[in-house]
């Protein structure tokens, strides 16, 4: 690809601020060194890893949180007889727990993501090497008393001589000697145990002066008594320093066997990093999935420029400043590309300075484009400032963002073709180190196309023909675009001159396009019309901005006949685009009326037949609930008559009786049908979400228990009944309205709780528990922040093996009431804690 057009289309920026959302530090270099792929089979691979980032992200959210930069310490350990210190084992610690997680997740994930799933199936958890390195390091860095028998043996010797020598020391402030003391206490110089004297007094504490205060009013004696204690302190020292080292080198050793794994373990989690920040960055864009074009045809539906979608959201920002560290910032390199470009991506409008805020909000038009087919060259044609510049680069920038891997900030149905080169001359750049006007500036660029040019490329012209005669630049840029017509590549150029407009009209394969202007209020749409060339309109705009109708009038009444006549008809036809899009869209809007319509007939037609069935379903269930009961009573009654019989003290009026019965379930079996078809309503009678409203009384049926409609959820078809004071939430189909209007209480009812609750607690502690306790008391927790109205809690499982976490999302993912749960802040416990917010 061109360096240089790349550069002019944005895409360096465009990966700057990707990798600004990697996690880790390898992940941002992988992204920064993401390009254009030029095998079709290779893009598409890479949009449907990005579309199965989006995926997990949604289901899972960060899961590479831990991930340290442990290249270095995997290469020393290859080397034989090396020691790597407790920070880097604890990083590998560290990074191999994101492994296990990476490779437990997966394993429980319901969606369907192959070709993640193939990279995280190559991972090597290597539990063993994280057990050893915890087994022997400590969270802070400490090596474990019980990392070696040896060590431990060697420690408790160290602790019990050190007691020895306190006791020693101790004995003698107790004694005679204490009077030479200037402080009652024992204190520690050059690691030896010794005692502050008066500097007077030396004499009467024999032994070994290590240091002086400051003022010379004290010194500090090692007594003659520990100075062999206190030498074998030291001699015990030197040997835990050299267990530890043996220690070390040991579990260094095991970790260099294992290197190969832990450096292929480094490059899946950075190559998972890169999808899941293409994947990050596609969805700040709010992108689509593009279609590869199998006829080289590009068509963009609603396209917009990432930069543009970034400022509506209120990102503000210009990654172009961003500056190396060894450029004389301060920050360090792995704050300058990634920090620094967070913050252009974070830093929200209501955090910038008051007058950046007064400035109006970026309103970002759609465009649709297409070439390719019948026509290989566009001619974009309108007045300045009307967006010609902008649909340029955009077309340039979203199929190089497409054959990176990233999805498009356009619309569904947007199709690119794999260009094998981009070219860009765009921009009004003047070579002032080469003594180079804007034409010959231009010129340059396009002699380098031109020498360039393959099969499959996109050219891409700004102002052609601009910077010189406009007679000999028409001539030249009508030469430039018939070349490259008849070559097999794509051409989008801009430009004010007539003469290309006619030959954009006449000449096959050239088509027009316009970005259309508003002759009412004299400002352009932004939108981009294929098809018609439109009118730079510079009498209206010189008029607007202030110039005299007499020089306007002069401007014109010069103005060739013929060159007047295509103005107008240009403008006429402007007109007449603006007329019929108008239409177009009344009688869309009336369409989608009717739609609507219909589609809530059907929806009410829908309704009463599912009503209808479930009343049936309901008189079904009752009378076979009758004869369920009929059946037993016949069974109790035969085995009775039997037991008579067979007593022989069954007579006439037995037999009588079980006949009257049995008729009377019949009887009972009939009139029940019948009351059931009676007390069934009319379809008509029956709520819905739509005809329910806040306030309404309504009867629960089945139960005949009366209550007010306090709220209705539209989205769920649910409301909240107040019944006698208590809030219950109930489908609507299982309401029906009361006969007696009731009055909504005018104050809030809260729940109702027995005597002597208490409200839970904001948290929940789960540290210690085993797998099934904590879900059993995750549950009772649950149930109660739902009961006193609680709207957010943390759940504390700490980090461990994730066993606790695994079960508290599995739980948390199958409960109706939460509407969402996340990692919690790192203030708040990190990944070790989850916060879980419940539905309105």
């Amino acid at each position: 690809m061109d360096e240089k057009s790349l550069q002019i289309l944005d895409y360096p920026k465009m990966l700057t601020l990707a990798a600004s959302l990697a996690a880790t530090e390898r992940g941002r270099r992988e992204v920064e060194s993401l390009s254009p792929q030029l095998d079709k089979l290779l893009v598409e691979n890479l949009l449907s890893e990005t579309k199965e980032g989006i995926e997990f992200l949604q289901a899972v959210g960060s899961a590479l949180v831990g991930v340290k930069m442990i290249d270095e310490a995997i290469a020393s350990s290859r080397i034989l007889g090396s020691m790597l210190q407790p920070e880097s084992l604890l990083d590998i610690a560290s990074t191999l727990h994101v492994c296990q997680r990476l490779v437990t997740r997966f394993s429980k994930l319901e969606a369907a993501l192959p070709r993640l799933k193939r990279r995280v199936s190559l991972i090597a958890p290597l539990p063993e090497i994280t057990s050893a390195i915890e087994r022997v390091v400590a969270p802070n860095g400490e090596i474990r008393d019980n990392a070696s028998a040896e060590l431990r043996r060697i420690r408790i010797k160290v602790s019990s001589t050190q007691r020895k020598i306190k006791d020693t020391l101790e004995s003698i402030l107790r004694s005679g000697a204490g009077g030479a003391v200037q402080d009652q206490y024992v204190t520690v110089r050059d690691g030896r145990y010794v005692l502050p004297v008066k500097s007077e007094m030396r004499s009467t504490v024999g032994g070994v002066i290590h240091d002086q205060s400051a003022s010379g009013a004290t010194i500090f004696v090692e007594p003659k008594e520990t100075i062999d204690l206190n030498n074998r302190v030291r001699q015990l020292q030197i040997e835990e320093r050299h267990e530890i080292e043996r220690i070390l080198r040991v579990l260094t050793q095991d970790i260099g066997e294992c290197a190969d794994d832990l450096s292929r373990n480094i490059g899946l989690l950075a190559a998972i990093d890169c999808i899941l920040a293409r994947a990050r960055f596609s969805s700040l864009l709010d992108a689509k999935m593009p279609q590869i074009s199998d006829d080289t045809r590009l068509v963009l539906k609603g396209a917009r420029h990432p930069l543009l979608v970034l400022g509506q959201k209120g990102f503000r920002g210009d990654v172009s400043t961003l500056r190396p560290a060894d450029e004389g910032h301060e920050h360090s390199q792995e704050e300058s590309s990634a920090d620094l470009s967070r913050r252009f991506l974070f830093e929200k409008e209501d955090e910038a300075p008051e007058d950046e805020k007064r400035k109006p909000d970026l309103t970002v038009v759609p465009i649709d484009m297409a070439i390719g087919g019948d026509y290989r060259t566009l001619v974009i044609t309108g007045p300045n400032t009307g967006g010609k510049t902008v649909s340029l680069k955009t077309a340039g920038l979203l199929p190089l963002l497409a054959q990176t891997g990233f999805h498009i900030p356009a619309d569904e149905g947007s199709q690119v073709p794999i260009y094998q080169n981009v070219f860009a001359d765009i921009g009004d750049e003047q070579g002032i180190e080469q003594s180079l006007s804007t034409f010959s500036s231009h010129m340059t660029q396009i002699v380098k196309i031109v020498k360039n040019l393959a099969p499959q490329s996109l050219v891409l012209l700004d102002e052609i023909g601009a910077g010189t005669d406009p007679a000999e630049g028409s001539a030249l840029a009508i030469a430039l675009l018939k070349h490259l017509t008849e070559s097999d590549v794509h051409t989008i150029a801009t430009t004010h001159h007539s003469s290309i407009k006619v030959f954009a009209h006449s000449t096959p394969g050239v088509k027009n396009a316009s970005v259309q202007f508003d002759a009412v209020s004299l400002v352009p749409t932004y939108k981009l019309v294929i098809g018609l060339p439109g009118s730079s309109n510079a009498f209206q705009i010189a008029g607007r901005l202030g110039l005299p109708d007499e020089l306007v009038a002069e401007a014109k009444s010069s103005l060739s006949v013929e060159s007047s006549r295509v103005s107008e008809l240009l403008a006429f036809l402007d007109e007449q685009q603006s007329v019929v899009e108008a239409k177009s869209k009344e009688l869309t809007q009336k369409t989608r009326a009717t739609t609507a319509m219909q589609a809530e007939l059907e929806k009410s037609v829908s309704f009463a037949k599912e009503r209808s069935q479930h009343i049936i379903d309901a008189a079904n269930k009752e009378a076979k609930d009758l004869v369920k009961k009929a059946k037993s009573e016949i069974r109790s009654m035969m085995a009775s008559l039997r037991g008579k019989q067979s007593a022989e003290t069954m007579d006439g009026s037995d037999v009588d009786r079980a006949r009257t019965r049995l008729g009377a379930l019949d009887r009972e079996l009939a009139t029940k049908g019948k009351k059931k078809a009676k007390r069934s309503k009319p379809a008509a009678e029956q709520l819905t979400i739509d005809t329910i409203r806040k306030g309404m009384n309504v009867r629960m049926e089945g139960l005949d228990v009366h209550g007010v409609v306090s709220n209705v959820f539209k989205s769920k078809g649910e409301v909240e009944v107040l019944f006698d004071g208590i809030r219950v939430r109930s489908k609507v189909e299982g309401l029906s309205p009361a006969a007696a209007p009731r009055k909504l209480p005018t104050e809030e009812v809260r729940p109702v709780f027995a005597k002597g609750s208490a409200s839970p607690k904001p948290e929940l502690m789960l540290i210690g528990m085993k797998r099934d306790e904590a879900l059993v008391a995750l549950e009772k927790y649950m149930d109660q922040a739902l009961l006193w109205d609680i709207r957010q809690v943390r759940i504390v499982h700490g980090f461990g093996k994730g066993v606790l976490q695994a079960a508290v999302a599995e739980s948390l993912s199958e409960n109706p009431a939460v509407a969402d749960f996340r990692a919690a802040p790192q203030n708040q416990g990190g990944a070790g804690a989850t916060v879980v917010v419940f539905k309105e």
